[in-house]
């Protein structure tokens, strides 16, 4: 690989618009500036000893005082503790449904007074940590919830996917004593072509409650207002996005591109992270090989390999244009809203580590005007 690419409960409905209502923008395929993304390494999560347990991430995120929770793949029960030099500390909990343990982890985010909420699917419900990562309270949420996040004033965000294949997910939202005020429906058709599938949208949530929610397997992202208003839906077709319905992919085996959870920066700019097939991807087929596309041994040379790249980029919402653009050769995720993300990797022998990335846009010089 070119190593210049690594840094490179319901009350109120509210209806979605038609979707021939919706302003649907095509985001411009060039930079409309001169800027660039940086990479910065942070830090490395370690397993030295193998205390931790650490395998391939289902879950990271970074607390504020800056230390970090993963919680693994293969143990989706257990939370992990590492401290901000990247050392394992202690696991917070324990496997579970009782007080302080939890069955089967899928979000952790950032919530008020440097509180940290971890949403639990298997238990049904959103556990509340205090500073000290102890439990404050617990908040039953509703079946199907997935992606969440929360307002600087303390509201509550949730994705509830609709069962029985729908091409649409519900939005809740739920005040600051997590009483359900609003909900609204996200994914309604953009156009001609395969209906949305459910279960294929990532939310998430601005401190000032703007809402975008991508697509899994095609290059859209909805945005919302936290009164459930739609303002835009923005699209693009890069060459190198081939989404699922455009047609059959060349080996069945060959992992499809998609778009992972965005993140809204300060300057309300879009901030979207799509997976495609490393260009190598077939050296990564082997025994054990994991199509979700974290890390995978067993590879032809018998050392592992990935599958897929990451591609970065920034988009202006206003102005439907793309900022910048950077791939990496690495499968990375956005673990904050500052723009904290990481990857994972393994070593020759196997030695798991979670890369800790910080990504900043660079805007070009003002102009001299002297």
């Amino acid at each position: 690989m070119d190593a210049t690419r690594l840094f490179p409960i319901l009350t109120l409905l509210v209806s979605a618009p038609d979707a021939q209502a919706q302003e649907i923008r095509s985001v411009s395929d060039e930079p409309a500036c001169s800027c660039r993304i940086e990479a910065e390494l942070v830090t490395t999560l370690r397993d030295d000893d193998g205390r931790a347990g650490l395998s391939t991430p289902l879950v990271v995120a970074r607390t504020p005082d800056g230390r970090y929770l993963v919680v693994p793949g293969n143990r989706q029960g257990a939370v992990l503790l590492f401290d901000s030099s990247g050392s394992f500390e202690r696991p917070v909990g324990r496997p579970g449904q009782g007080p302080q343990e939890f069955r089967n982890v899928i979000g952790i985010q950032p919530g008020l007074a440097d509180s940290i909420l971890v949403l639990d699917a298997g238990a049904g419900r959103l556990t509340v940590l205090d500073s000290s990562l102890t439990v404050a309270r617990t908040i039953r949420v509703p079946d199907f919830s997935s992606w969440f996040g929360m307002t600087e004033s303390g509201e509550l965000v949730l994705q509830t996917a609709i069962p029985r294949g729908a091409s649409q997910d519900r939005i809740r939202v739920l005040d600051r004593g997590m009483t359900p005020i609003r909900s609204f429906m996200s994914g309604a058709p953009i156009g001609p072509g395969a209906p949305v599938q459910s279960l294929r949208r990532r939310l998430t949530v601005s401190p000032d409650g703007r809402i975008a929610v991508a697509h899994n397997d095609r290059y859209v992202v909805e945005l919302w207002n936290i009164s459930g208003q739609h303002l835009e839906t923005l699209t693009r077709s890069p060459d190198w996005f081939q989404a699922l319905h455009e047609g059959p992919s060349t080996s069945p085996q060959r992992p499809s591109p998609r778009l992972e959870t965005p993140r809204i920066d300060a300057e309300g700019r879009i901030w979207t992270v799509s997976h495609v097939p490393d260009p190598e991807w077939e050296n990564a087929l082997g025994e054990g090989r994991d199509l979700y596309g974290r890390t995978v041994l067993g590879s032809r040379e018998g050392a592992q390999s990935i599958l897929l790249d990451s591609v970065i980029e920034v988009i202006e919402p206003e102005t439907a244009t793309l900022f910048a653009s950077l791939r990496i050769d690495a499968h990375v995720v956005f673990i904050s809203p500052e723009g904290f993300a990481a990857s994972y990797r393994q070593d020759d022998i196997g030695q798991p580590y979670v890369d800790v990335w910080k990504f900043e846009l660079v805007l070009p010089p003002a102009p001299d005007v002297r």
